[in-house]
């Protein structure tokens, strides 16, 4: 629990923040997350984190690729 806790401090921190989050959702495998302003990411903080193995980009969507089985899951999509 506190490696989970840890991981979640750096992503808000990689984000910009809690204020600048405008939405944010995950499943077994992404965090997604929408901001308000782009220009406060730190996506190569984000990349070199333990625990995220990938960074997507989908329109206004922010996707960090996170769990154990990194390669397999990065490489199956999530449901929405």
């Amino acid at each position: 629990m506190e490696k989970t806790a840890a991981l979640a401090s750096h992503i808000l921190q990689g984000i910009g923040g809690e204020k600048n989050i405008q939405r944010l959702e995950n499943c077994m495998t992404r965090v997604r997350v929408e901001v308000h302003d782009d220009d406060q990411l730190d996506i190569a903080h984000l990349k070199q984190l333990p625990g995220v193995s990938g960074y997507v980009k989908q329109g206004q969507q922010h996707q960090l690729i996170v769990g154990p089985e990194k390669r397999r899951r990065s490489l199956m999509p999530c449901a929405h």
